[in-house]
């Protein structure tokens, strides 16, 4: 006779010793053998990295007779804040939030000119800098998981009007921070001669002053932005310099 225990349940991560019983038993085999610090004694410690069914073999002269255990395990909280925004002030922006894990429940803090607190994704439209923490809790006592994500707030979109691409790690590129407010937003620059020598296609915001692999020469470069908002376009000259 053999008695594998009771079905139990685990955090992620976390051990828990089996306990398994029997009578006139001269050796036992628990499989899988993974996770468990000696898979040939009746109490192991396991530590499964998923919900998982040990069986438990024992052994005497005669015979062999099994019995089994469930170690449930469930999913610590995970908490992604998503990635920080850039909005102009009066603007208003989707958190991109997420979260996992088993049986969980999440709040978002400060809610602070925030709507639809209550979900993963709230529309926030702070007047300033400001930083929004995910907690994510676990109903089933695996801990809590936070997240922290930036809303940063320009009062109008700044250009930058040069840049030095000499891989100092300084200004190596012309970068529109602010033009994250205009996700939309083209951006094309032309060299003296009216050639096109960079053309965002509406995804990059920044331009590493080469064309087509090859580095640009010093100097005023025009450029256009149609921020794709119905607004006039916006035109102006960005220096390189080496």
């Amino acid at each position: 006779m053999v008695n594998a225990g009771i079905d139990t349940a685990v955090c992620e991560g976390s051990a828990i010793q089996l306990h398994g019983t029997g009578t006139n038993i001269l050796s036992y085999l628990w499989n899988p053998a993974d996770g468990l610090s000696n898979p040939m004694i009746p109490d192991p410690v396991a530590i499964p990295k998923e919900t998982t069914t040990y069986v438990l073999t024992a052994s005497n002269d005669k015979c062999n007779v099994a019995d089994s255990v469930q170690v449930l395990v469930n999913l610590n909280p995970v908490a992604d804040a998503g990635p920080d925004k850039v909005i102009i002030e009066g603007q208003s922006i989707r958190l991109d939030g997420s979260a996992g894990g088993t049986d969980i429940s999440y709040t978002w803090s400060p809610i602070d000119f925030m709507m639809n607190a209550g979900t993963l994704t709230p529309l926030v439209s702070p007047p300033a800098n400001k930083s929004y923490l995910l907690k994510v809790t676990s109903a089933r006592g695996c801990a809590t998981a936070t997240d922290e994500v930036l809303v940063k707030v320009f009062k109008q979109l700044f250009i930058p009007n040069a840049f030095t691409p000499n891989h100092d790690g300084l200004n190596d590129t012309w970068f529109i921070e602010t033009l994250a407010a205009y996700p939309n937003a083209v951006v094309r620059v032309y060299n003296r001669y009216g050639q096109l020598v960079f053309d965002n296609n509406g995804t990059s915001r920044s331009w590493d002053g080469t064309f087509k692999g090859v580095m640009q020469s010093t100097g005023a470069y025009a450029y256009i932005i149609d921020l794709k908002n119905n607004s006039k376009l916006i035109k102006g000259v960005v220096y390189l310099v080496h």
